[in-house]
């Protein structure tokens, strides 16, 4: 995205050093060129060592504001098209609340531990949430079928976090 959060080019890119190394180039030929990830585990690896060799500046913005920032847009489905488009936009629309970081090896042990407890959390939503489908399901099948979805997508109320 540019500055003024105009959509530049949008394209998939394999998970390959001469693909990344042809988006930053063709990244360079709009202005300078910055890289915002929301992961760190090894599928970023070789996209984060690349842009250090190429000297591309790299923020990190965490799951859970992508989450929050995904939120805001149309559309409950979670597509890799969306999640790019979500992370460039908030990343274009909150310039100043980026974290550029130096990918020393030691921030990324610490980002790949955050982003491990993440995960963690994450995996036990799914399985708290499954449990109460489970057990509302042994109760009422047609209370289940009724309420489906809607009991998980609630929000504890404010200040119990």
């Amino acid at each position: 995205m540019g500055a003024d959060g105009a959509e530049l080019f949008g394209r998939g890119v394999l998970n390959d050093e001469a693909a990344i190394v042809a988006l930053i180039d063709d990244a360079g030929t709009h202005g300078a060129v910055g890289l915002v990830i929301d992961t760190t585990g090894s599928a970023a690896a070789l996209l984060i060592e690349t842009a250090a060799r190429r000297q591309v500046p790299v923020a990190y913005v965490s799951g859970l504001v992508m989450r929050r920032a995904a939120d805001l847009y149309a559309g409950a489905a979670k597509t890799d098209p969306k999640d790019a488009f979500v992370l460039a936009d908030y990343a274009a629309r909150n310039a100043d609340r980026l974290n550029w970081v130096e990918p020393t090896d030691e921030l990324l042990a610490r980002l790949g531990v955050l982003n491990g407890r993440d995960a963690d959390l994450a995996a036990d939503a799914t399985r708290c949430a499954n449990r109460l489908r489970d057990a509302l399901l042994a109760v009422s099948p047609a209370l289940e079928r009724a309420v489906g979805d809607k009991y998980l997508l609630a929000r504890p109320p404010n200040g119990t976090r």
